[in-house]
Parts: C-alpha cells; structure tokens; sequence
C-alpha cells in the first residue's frame, strides 16, 4: 500500500509539473504565479531528497536506490531544465519577481558535498554533508541578467538560452542586440542577495570570473578565425561590428554586478552570526565545520588559540632545524627528532579549517581574479571603463592581495588622456604612493592632461587635488618640470573660469616657494640675453618699423605652449608673464592674488591650503562678494537688476537682438 500511495503521488506531482511547464504563455502576473508554484514542487522534492541537483554523479550517490528512483531522479532533472530555462527567458525580459523566484530557487537547492573517506562506497558516506551554493543554478541566473534583450527585439525571434550552456548560446546570438541591464534589476539582487549573504558574494565573484573567461576565449578564437578567412566583404563587416557591440555590452553589463560587490574588511564581518532555527541571517548555507565551531565554549577557544601559536612557533624551529641539518649534515638527526617530539602540543578536535567562502583572503583573491578577468576584455565602452577607474582607488586596491597587477590596466587607460587618463590617475598615484610601481614618463603624461578642458569637466576636483599632490609631494623634482608645470597652469588660467584661476595661482605660489630654484621666473626681466631683436629686420620691411621700434626692449617668450613634453617646453627659459595678465582680472579676488604671488615673505606667509581653493565654484565666489561689510573701501559694482537686453538703450544694436514678446 505504501508503494502505490508513493507511486501515485509521484505521477500526480509529474503531470502537475507538466501542466504548469506548459503553459507558458500567460499574462506577466499569472506567469509569476505559475513560477512561484514550481518552485515550490520542486524545493519540496529537493528537501525529499527525490530530486538531487548537486554536480556528484548519480552512480556514487544513489548506490543502493532502484532503478525506479534513479529514473525518476533523471526525470525531475530534465524537467527542472526547461524551468530554469523559461525563468532564465524572463529575467532577460527584465522582469523583478521573475529574478526573485530565482533568487529562491538557488536558497531552495543547494550543492549537497558528502565528504568520502577513502574509496566510494555506501557505508563510507557522512551522514550530515555540507551544502553549499549550486554553481550551475547561479551561473545560469548570471548570465540571464548580463545578456538582456534589446528593446528592438521581440520574445519570439531571439534564441532560447539553455542553461549551463552559455558558450553555445554566444555563438548563436552574435547577430541580436543584447540591451544594458536595467538597473532595477541590478538594485533588486544587490539588496536581497549579494549583501544579506556572504557566502553569495563569494560564489558570484567566482563566477563571474568564469564568465569573464569564457566570454574572453570566445572572442579570441573568433579573432582567430577572422584573421585565418580573411574576412573582407561588407556584410561580415557588418556582422563583427554587431559581435563586438554586443560583446562590449555584455562587458560592461558584468562590470555593473562586480561594482556591487564590496569585500568584508576583516574576518569578523565573516563570521557567522544570529543563529535560528539552524541557519544564519548572513549566510545561505553554511557547512558543518563551520557552525561547530560557533558552538564551541570560549574557554575551549582560548586554549586552542594558545595551541594553535604553539604550533605555529614550533613549525618555525623545524624550517630552522631543517636548514641548520643541511648546514651541518646529519650530526643533529638525533637531537632535531627529540626536540620536535617534546614540543608537540594536543590539537583541540573542535578547531578545523574553515571553508573558503569565510576566509578573508579567499574573498580578497576572487575580487582581485574577478576584476581582471572583466577588465581584460576587449571591447569595453569608454562609458564602462570610466566607471571603472573611478571604482578601482578606493574600493579594489585597498582590499586585494596583489595591487600591481592592476598597473597595466591604469597606464593603458592614463596614456589615453582626457577624461579617461584624468580618472586613471588616482589608481596609478596610489600604485606609485603606497605599493612601489615605477612609472618613467609619469610627469610627461601627466603634463599632457594639463589643457583648458581639465578646468570645465565634472571631475576636475580630483583632477586638481591629484595634480597638487604629485607636484607638492616631493622635493626632488627637477626644476624644468616645475616651470614647465607651473607655465602651463598661468597661460590655462587666462581663459579659465575665477575658481580654477584660484586653485592655479595657490598652487604655482605653493610651488615656487617650496622650489627655490625657479624664482627666476618670476624675476626675469626683458634686458638680458634673452632679448629678441625684434629690429633686426626692419630693413627688409620698412611698412612695420615705426611699431618695431617700440618694441624694441620687450622679450620674447621661448615657451612652447604645444609641445607635451616638459623637457622640451623652454619653461625654465621663461617668465611668468601670465601674473601680470591676471592682476588685471575682472575678478577682484583673482587680481588681488596675482599680484601676491612671488611676493610673498616665506618667514611669515605660510603655504596657501588648497582644499580651501578646491571648493570655489561660482556661487560661493558671488556670495563672498555679495556678503563683505559695507564700510569697507573696496566695493565691487554687482548688478542686482535684470538687465533688459543685451545692449544698452544708446547703443546702435540695441534693438537688433531683442526677443519678441509673446501676446498671451
């Protein structure tokens, strides 16, 4: 009675899952109803232990089972594909409570590791295994959400992406638009799985390091196969620029995952807390090894700590006594044995070796392999790379293991200059700062960053409080890279706006103070050999010698403002002209401190601060202005009226510009 009760219970959980696997096409709202009830048969199948998703072979796990359950196991499997499947089809839709029946499917069917002794054997088997995170199930859910549909793309002309088959997929999909994921759904597994679960993070900076790597031999061996055929025809043209769109796509899609993820700063972030009903509130599954330890007394974890630094000291004088062995032949044998026998110290049976997935430098080593698994492909939009080098500095370098291997990604992008080498250079002045990397032509790339553009994008805060710290942070710069600096910043704060002409001349006073040997800048006058004879040829053109002669004493400048090479610009050679522009500034603050510039007493004056300059916008300029005391001699004429046009009532176009007035 009791077969027939199972076997029919069976046959009507397998018709249940046929019915709702069939019905595919239904509004979103039932749809999501439809996943839901799957995903409980089949969590409740996984708790039956009737149906097993782990990657063991069915032939070491169902030794003793009949036939009719390893059939029935295989059915279940078959049908769960085609579920996964369709919920991998949906989430690439971009739909949120589709993600979240997944993100429950995966907490419902962990990877089961039964721990064998030996050889394989039945009796041989643990009767309480590990479980873990199933890698399959997460890297299909990965690659759903990084390999979205486009807009332009309809449910029925795109490709079924079976799961666990992503290279196969790749391939036959290189001719339709995959979209950016959106970014609700990239919220949605931040908040609910990647930060609650540490054991998550970990497992999905795995994989998506095998992602990246799939996705990276892909490319080349279609590369490969282009560069063998030869490929010349517009169409193929045409079809390797669609592949490379959708593979920087997809590049930049993996990218915005990793960035979410953010690594525990010790190992007590690790450590396995709130503990109810057997499971923990940040972990999703935890192994036995694990949660005996956290039951473990506090007295029995002092006396294995002492043990443990025992231990650890006695290994010690083995590698000496092993050295000293070679050294001195095998005289010491005897003593080395007795000396390692009576420092042998009892290992308390509770103290075991933790899983990687709560170790602090397994989680440091798989941000570090993830993130330069992504960044090496090719292909990534500038857009990504940006957001890229803006996350590195400060939420990569401090936590992994090996910085400096990240030093080619960051000169590669700081040689490409703009915007993209403004950002590359905080990475690399924290590589050359606190990790050593030696980079030559450092100070000639960062001169080429040094233009007029720097003084108007959105980044140039960083941008300039770097600038100052590589130019102020040593003494042992050579004097013709200051000038060249410091000439460069003058003639860009001719046309930049007050608050960068600020910053300029608080760093160029800065700088001439701490480097005493370019005070000639300041101090060059026009009757030395660096007079140009502007006369010489006035002979030759007679039409220009009355205005010639005038400037007969004046000097000519030997700066070469195009050049980006400091060594070749002529700066030392010349002066500071600039200054003396900048006293007649409209801005009175801007005028007032050009004319203090390489005056100043450096017994009294100190070192101007330049945060204080970095925060000046136009705002708090006027609001400066507009708030100084009205007894003071010094007025500056603001204009608090609306002005009525652009000229003024007398003037010969003042009423050429003028806007009509609508009549409503």
């Amino acid at each position: 009675m009791g077969e027939k009760k199972e076997t029919s219970s069976a046959s009507a959980t397998a018709s249940e899952i046929k019915t709702l696997l069939n019905q595919a096409n239904l509004p979103e709202s039932a749809d999501a109803i439809r996943l839901d009830r799957l995903r409980r048969i089949f969590a409740q199948l996984v708790e039956n232990e009737e149906l097993n998703l782990s990657n063991l072979h069915d032939k070491s796990n169902n030794l003793n089972n009949s036939n009719v359950k390893v059939k029935w196991n295989e059915f279940l499997r078959n049908r769960h594909r085609v579920y996964l499947s369709q919920l991998c089809d949906r989430i690439r839709h971009g739909r949120r409570s589709t993600l979240r029946t997944t993100m429950g499917v995966i907490a419902s069917s962990p990877n089961i590791n039964y721990p064998i002794n030996g050889k394989v054997k039945s009796d041989t088997i643990d009767e309480n295994p590990s479980m873990t995170l199933n890698h399959q199930l997460l890297h299909s859910m990965l690659c759903a959400i990084v390999h979205p549909f486009g807009e332009s793309m309809m449910e029925d002309s795109v490709p079924k992406m079976e799961s666990g088959d992503m290279n196969k997929w790749w391939h036959s999909s290189q001719q339709n638009a995959i979209g950016p994921t959106r970014e609700n759904i990239i919220d949605l597994l931040d908040e609910e799985f990647i930060k609650p679960y540490k054991d998550v993070q970990y497992f999905l900076l795995l994989q998506l390091e095998k992602l990246a790597n799939e996705m990276y031999r892909s490319e080349n061996s279609l590369l490969s196969l282009d560069k063998i055929e030869g490929r010349k025809s517009s169409l193929q043209e045409q079809e390797n620029d669609c592949r490379r769109k959708n593979f920087g796509q997809v590049a930049e899609n993996l990218l915005r995952v990793l960035i979410r993820i953010q690594v525990p700063n010790s190992e007590d972030d690790l450590e396995a807390n709130d503990l109810k009903d057997g499971t923990y509130s940040n972990y999703l599954f935890v192994s036995n090894i694990s949660k005996e330890n956290s039951l473990d007394d506090d007295d029995d974890i002092h006396d294995n700590d002492d043990n443990i630094n025992n231990d650890e000291d006695d290994s010690d004088d083995d590698d000496y006594d092993e050295e000293e062995e070679q050294l001195n032949g095998k005289d010491q044998e005897p003593k080395r044995k007795k000396q390692r026998t009576t420092n042998i110290r009892p290992k308390s049976k509770s103290i075991s070796k933790k899983p990687n997935f709560q170790t602090l430098s397994q989680h440091r080593r798989a941000l570090q392999s993830a993130h330069l698994a992504v960044l090496r492909l090719p292909h990534l939009p500038p857009r990504a790379l940006r957001r890229a080098l803006q996350h590195i500095p400060t939420n990569i370098l401090p936590h992994v293991s090996s910085p400096l291997r990240f030093a080619d990604f960051c000169t590669r992008a700081y040689d490409v200059g703009g915007i993209t080498g403004i950002l590359a250079l905080h990475g690399l002045f924290i590589l050359m700062t606190k990790h050593g990397l030696e980079y030559p032509n450092f100070y000639s790339s960062l001169y080429k960053l040094v233009d007029t553009k720097a003084f108007h994008t959105k980044h140039r805060t960083r941008f300039f409080r770097l600038l100052s710290k590589c130019l102020t942070g040593s003494q042992m710069l050579p004097a013709y890279i200051v000038a060249s600096f410091c000439k460069r910043l003058c003639r860009c704060a001719l046309s930049a706006p007050p608050s960068g002409a600020l910053f300029v001349l608080a760093l160029t006073s800065n700088l001439l103070r701490k480097h005493a040997e370019t005070a000639c800048l300041i101090h060059r006058n026009g009757n030395g050999n660096s007079n140009v004879d502007i006369t010489k040829n006035d002979s030759e053109n007679p039409s220009t010698s009355g205005s010639s002669k005038i400037h007969k004493n004046t000097m000519g400048d030997p700066f070469d403002a195009d050049t980006d090479d400091p060594s070749k610009s002529c700066a030392i050679e010349s002066s500071l002209w600039e200054l003396d522009a900048l006293e007649r500034h409209y801005h009175p603050a801007v005028s007032t401190m050009a004319k203090s510039v390489g005056r100043e007493d450096p017994t009294k004056t100190p070192m101007h601060n330049l945060e204080e300059f970095l925060l000046h916008t136009y705002k708090s300029l006027f609001d400066t202005e507009r708030k100084r005391e009205k007894n003071k001699k010094i007025q500056v004429p603001l204009t608090f009226h609306e002005p009525k046009g652009l000229f003024v009532a007398e003037d010969v176009f003042a009423n050429i510009f003028d806007v009509p007035v609508s009549s409503t």
